[in-house]
Formats: C-alpha cells, sequence, structure tokens
C-alpha cells in the first residue's frame, strides 16, 4: 500500500509540474481526501459489524482500478475533471475501507504488543515509502508520469491479494450483527464515544488543525517549491529522505518501547514537521533540507505510532471501528479544504506562507501539551494503583 500511494502521489507532483497547474494538483489532492470527512464514520460502523478483512480488501481493490484508469486518462487530460473524478471516488473507497484497516492491529497481535506491533507495521510501510519515489523517479524518466499510475494500480492490487492470505487472531465484531441495531442508530451513537474517551476530543481537535496546515504547506507548497528551484529529482531525493526519516522513527518505536506519556509524546515528536517547513522557508540550502526533512519523517512516524497507540490500547475493541472512523474522519477533516486553501496560495510567496504554517503548528502543539500531560498522568497513576492492589 505504501510503495503504491508514494508512487502514485509523486505521479501527482509531477504531472502537476509538467503542465504549471498547481490548482490541478490542489484540487486533485482535496477531492482525494474530502470523502473522508462523512464516509470514514459510516466505514467504522461497518467495521465494527462486518469483517474487517473483507471490507479492507474491497477497498484497496477499487483504489486499484482508479489508478489504472488513471494511467490512462492523465495523458491526454492531464489533472483535468476526468482525474479529479476518480481522485473522488477512489476518497470514496478509502474512506470506507481506512477504519478496517486501522482496526486490523487489535486483531493480529496481543494488546501489550501493541506498540511493537505498530512499529513493525509502520517499519514495513516505510520501506514501501522509501522505495517508491525512487522507483518513481527511474519510471518517470525512462517511462512516463502516465506510467506511475498504471504500477501504482499494480501495487494496490497485490496488496489486497495479500490481506487474502491474513490469518486474524479475533476479528470481534458488534454483537447485535446487525440485527437490532440500524447501521443509522449506530451512526448517530457516535457522539457517544466522546462521553467516554474525553481525551480523544483534545486529540482531533489538534490533529484537525495540525494536519490541515501542515498537509496543506507540505503537500501542495513544498513541492512545487523544491520542484520549481531544484529539480524532479531533487523533490524525489527528499521524499525519499523523509520515508527513511519514517522508518528510522518506527525503528525507535520498537527499540524503545515507549509505553508511557503516548499522548504527550504524539504531540511533540509532530512538531519537527514544522521545523521542516520554517528551515525550508528561511534557508536556501539543499543540504539543510535533507537533514530536516529526515527529522519531519522521523518526527512524523513516531507521533504516528504512539497516537496510534494510545487508540489501540485504551479503547475497547468493541468500539474499535468507532473510535478509529472519528479519528480518521475529524484528524484527516480538515486536509481537503486546506488543499483547496493552499492551492490559491500557490502564487503568493510560498516562502512566508509556508514559515506561517511552521508557526501555527508549534503554537498548535505548546497549547495542548498541558491537557495531554494530564491525561497521560492520570492513565500512568490508573497503572500503578491497579499494580499496588495486585501485589497486595
Amino acid at each position: 500500500m505504501a510503495l503504491a500511494s508514494s508512487m502514485f502521489a509523486v505521479g501527482l507532483v509531477f504531472a502537476g509540474a509538467e503542465q504549471s497547474d498547481g490548482m490541478g494538483l490542489a484540487i486533485t489532492l482535496a477531492l482525494r481526501t474530502l470523502p473522508t470527512m462523512i464516509l470514514a464514520f459510516v466505514g467504522g460502523v461497518f467495521a465494527d459489524r462486518w469483517s474487517r478483512k473483507h471490507i479492507a480488501i474491497v477497498s484497496l481493490a477499487c483504489v486499484a482500478c482508479t489508478y489504472v484508469v488513471d494511467a490512462l486518462l492523465i495523458g491526454p487530460y492531464g489533472l483535468g475533471w476526468q482525474v479529479q473524478a476518480l481522485s473522488l471516488l477512489a476518497g470514496f473507497a478509502s474512506a470506507l475501507g481506512a477504519p478496517a484497516l486501522y482496526a486490523l492491529l487489535p486483531s493480529i497481535v496481543d494488546a501489550d504488543d501493541i506498540v511493537h506491533g505498530n512499529g513493525v507495521v509502520r517499519t514495513l510501510r516505510n520501506a514501501g515509502s522509501i522505495i517508491g519515489p525512487l522507483l518513481a523517479a527511474g519510471i518517470a524518466n525512462w517511462l512516463s508520469s502516465a506510467a506511475l499510475f498504471l504500477c501504482s494500480g499494480a501495487v494496490e492490487a497485490a496488496a489486497a491479494l495479500c490481506l487474502l492470505g491474513l490469518r486474524m487472531r479475533d476479528e470481534r465484531v458488534d454483537e447485535h450483527d446487525g440485527s437490532e441495531e440500524s447501521i443509522g442508530s449506530s451512526l448517530l451513537a457516535i457522539p457517544q464515544v466522546f462521553a467516554t474517551y474525553h481525551w480523544l476530543a483534545v486529540g482531533v481537535v489538534f490533529w484537525a488543525l495540525f494536519l490541515g496546515v501542515q498537509s496543506g504547506a507540505a503537500d501542495v507548497l513544498l513541492p512545487l517549491y523544491v520542484v520549481d528551484g531544484h529539480g524532479k529529482a531533487a523533490w524525489s531525493l527528499m521524499t525519499a529522505v523523509l520515508s527513511l526519516g519514517y522508518i528510522t522513527g518506527s525503528i525507535v518505536v520498537l527499540r524503545y518501547g515507549m509505553k508511557r506519556w503516548l499522548l504527550t509524546g504524539s504531540v511533540l515528536w509532530s512538531l519537527l514537521a514544522a521545523v521542516q517547513l520554517v528551515v525550508v522557508a528561511l534557508w536556501n540550502n539543499y543540504v539543510v533540507w535533507i537533514i530536516v526533512t529526515f527529522l519531519a519523517g522521523m518526527g512524523l512516524e513516531i507521533s504516528g505510532a504512539l497516537w496510534g497507540s494510545v487508540l489501540q490500547s485504551r479503547v475497547d475493541q468493541a468500539h474499535m471501528g468507532r473510535v478509529s472512523s472519528i479519528d480518521y474522519a475529524l484528524s484527516f477533516g480538515c486536509i481537503p479544504f486546506a488543499y483547496a486553501l493552499y492551492g490559491l496560495l500557490v502564487r503568493s510567496s510560498m516562502p512566508v506562507v509556508m514559515a506561517v504554517s511552521a508557526i501555527v503548528m508549534a503554537v498548535a502543539g505548546v497549547c495542548v501539551v498541558p491537557l495531554t500531560l494530564a491525561e497521560d498522568r492520570a492513565v500512568i497513576t490508573t497503572g500503578n494503583a491497579d499494580l499496588s492492589r495486585q501485589d497486595a
């Protein structure tokens, strides 16, 4: 999946740069993520009621089909409405399948191994993300940017086939199994989740703002800024280095475990992404860009692993599908709007916009840390009290 996604993303950037179509790139990215806000909730209910494995397979297969059709349309139409419509269709499929994919891990590993399980999954994912951009640059130079979409479709289809052979340890779904509670009732019950897991509101509000700003600046402005100044190869290398940072972060998680202060750690590590934006904006030195890009990838990876571990270790399995859909929909819900907004800012001074974006991200992190510290402290205190009772 990571290999397919990274090749697809590089293909979009190359197509946008070749046609000087920054707005087309922004709209295509926005439509890819737009269904997240609404359909992810439905996907979460599906994941709690039916086979998560089968939902994930169907989702991946649908996305693979859109990539293949993109390969046929990108040449004659560029990032026009045809490709944008397919991007929206892929977004629908991803939004419905993402909660099921996310909720698979607790059905495969024990609760005590969730952090390490996240580390293993992310290590493999990031290996694909490193190979993807480098492979994409070679394919684009050897064949064409359109060929990247065909390759992405083939790899995505292979990922779906891999899930077919996945053995589930315990795939727990809603006991009602659809007979006593309608899907509509399940959707209406989603707000009650915040009453059960109050820390979830703090997390998703922070991630909605942070990821919206970070994605707009790093996915729309940053690649165009780098390609314009240093060429396609420079951006492909930065993307590969970002993925190398990701895999380093996952190795850190595997090596050190990090079972305490998870919520606070997820916020603090994410701020390295703000450092990347402000350094690129203020210092025109490609070697330094490579360094901060690596650090940004490492920070985002550790942050994501810790946040995922918070959800998967502090949420009951019966609610996992719905909680993951809330996280997916709200945390990523601002991204399509950010893509559209940053697409309008392409003709502005990109370094200034990236620097301001970094400041907003940093301020958001500083504001939320006192709340996350209180929640982590409460969890640690409760855990210590439970251990004391067991010893007694």
